[in-house]
């Protein structure tokens, strides 16, 4: 893969756009956090759960139903998105009835393990599993 984003001096990602090769699908743009490292992600991940411990959800909201960080949020963004994208090129309905919050601790099993592999990677991987649970 040949990243061609740029980071702006002040940490900003002026542009993020990357050619990733998937031997299965073929080669394919990834915009936005799909660009970074997994290790990226796992620091969202505990930020993430450092906001909750700090402003844990009302005890009526069923679950993690939301979000408290940005960096976090646009990580998962990018993951719903792309599984939106590949369940519309394929017209099935991988994920369908996951959770937003499980989705993630499987991003970060996968991260973990693979700390230096572009985030985009460790999507096809959950996009693969899932695929393989219907």
């Amino acid at each position: 893969m040949v990243i061609v984003a740029k980071t702006a001096p002040t940490g900003v990602l002026v542009a993020a756009l990357a050619w990733c090769d998937a031997p299965a699908q073929g080669s394919f743009y990834a915009f936005s956090k799909g660009v970074l490292p997994c290790g990226d992600f796992l620091q969202a991940m505990d930020g993430e759960r450092a906001a909750r411990i700090q402003n844990p959800p009302p005890r009526d909201l069923p679950g993690y139903t939301s979000s408290f960080t940005e960096d976090y949020r646009s990580f998962v963004y990018f993951a719903d998105g792309f599984l939106t994208g590949a369940n519309y090129v394929s017209e099935v309905s991988v994920g369908a009835h996951t959770a937003p919050w499980s989705r993630a601790l499987w991003l970060e099993n996968y991260c973990r393990g693979h700390p230096l592999a572009d985030f985009t990677a460790a999507v096809i991987e959950l996009k693969d599993f899932l695929a393989a649970e219907k």
